[in-house]
């Protein structure tokens, strides 16, 4: 009776190592196939993402870059640069005398 207990458990041992040499591979290649199915889909997410982004942002800097050359001349700005050469000269005429 001990020898067949002994048996058998060896039995199952072998049994359980086999599944599991069989079952591994086969599980391992279904989840790389859908890592990569996954990653190719967000890969191409992520390019249409990018596309719409830049897309955005190449109108937004269309449609601001009037408003930037004007603010960088200080036309229709409360903003006075007292280096401007304008007022500098406003500011040395009343030292002048």
């Amino acid at each position: 009776m001990k020898n067949l207990l002994s048996f058998l458990t060896l039995s199952l041992v072998v049994l359980s190592a086999s599944v599991t040499l069989t079952v591994v591979p086969v599980v391992d290649s279904a989840l790389g196939a859908a890592s990569a199915t996954t990653r190719g889909a967000l890969n191409t997410a992520g390019a249409a993402t990018d596309i719409t982004l830049n897309t955005a942002e190449n109108v937004t800097d269309v449609a601001l870059s009037p408003l930037e050359s004007d603010r960088s001349t200080n036309y229709g700005t409360d903003y006075v640069n007292p280096e401007d050469s304008m007022y500098q000269d406003y500011a040395d005429a009343d030292y002048a005398y």
